[in-house]
């Protein structure tokens, strides 16, 4: 008797494991929507890197140059976040995927910088975006948000108290750049034109931004801070 009671008892802690270890899932298409500058530029395709929090990691893919759209299983019932970063580092396409969205998701520059955040996010605390709407979210922030103030919300509970206040800019002022054209990572810019011994100002907001020169396959940085203060370097890019 008691020989058939431990089987009893082993049998159903094996499916009260299973049970509690399944998690039902689906598979999305995930679509690379726009094109950067840079590639249109040089009519070059990019590899991009793509990162994604499913609802229960956070994991990632590199997509070749001829691909662009890559079916990604996920989490059914979750919010999952999408980043995809051009080179791997530069200013990424993002999007959000909430339970109910279909079977595809289109990631776009317009959401890259959001999602770069909440991939933030997740790395501090991925139970602050379980039950993210990203359609309420959007409405709270303008294209110039500022970064460390929607971090924050989400750190301190204030989300939702309020619009995200915008991103302070500063003037930056850039000399003894080589000549040609510089592209901004961001289809909006600044974009400018350098002649030889020029001093150029651009406005900027504070963060990481980058200035292709395709002429010279030179990138420019410029790393402004939030107190206005910047540090600048060069490096050579020539294809990719």
């Amino acid at each position: 008797m008691q020989g058939m009671k431990l089987v009893m008892i082993m049998s159903l802690s094996l499916v009260l494991a299973v049970s509690c270890s399944y998690q039902p899932s689906r598979t999305i298409q995930v679509r690379l929507a726009d094109v950067h500058l840079w590639e249109w530029r040089d009519a070059e395709p990019m590899w991009y890197t793509l990162v994604w929090y499913d609802g229960t990691g956070v994991y990632r893919k590199t997509i070749a140059k001829t691909v662009r759209q890559v079916d990604i299983r996920i989490r059914s019932g979750r919010t999952c976040i999408f980043a995809a970063y051009p080179l791997d580092s530069l200013c990424p396409m993002g999007g959000v995927y909430e339970p109910g969205d279909g079977d595809a998701l289109a990631l776009s520059f317009e959401d890259g910088r959001v999602a770069d955040v909440l991939l933030d996010v997740v790395s501090y605390n991925p139970t602050l975006v379980d039950s993210l709407s990203f359609h309420a979210l959007e409405k709270l922030i303008d294209d110039d948000f500022d970064e460390d103030a929607l971090y924050n919300a989400f750190l301190d509970g204030s989300l939702g108290d309020g619009r995200i206040p915008k991103a302070k800019t500063f003037d930056v002022v850039m000399d003894d750049l080589p000549e040609g054209r510089y592209l901004a990572e961001d289809d909006e810019g600044p974009h400018f034109d350098v002649e030889h011994g020029q001093s150029i100002t651009v406005r900027l907001r504070a963060g990481i931004h980058r200035f292709y020169n395709n002429s010279k396959d030179l990138v420019h940085v410029v790393a402004l801070y939030p107190d206005g203060k910047n540090s600048y370097y060069d490096y050579r890019l020539s294809g990719w």
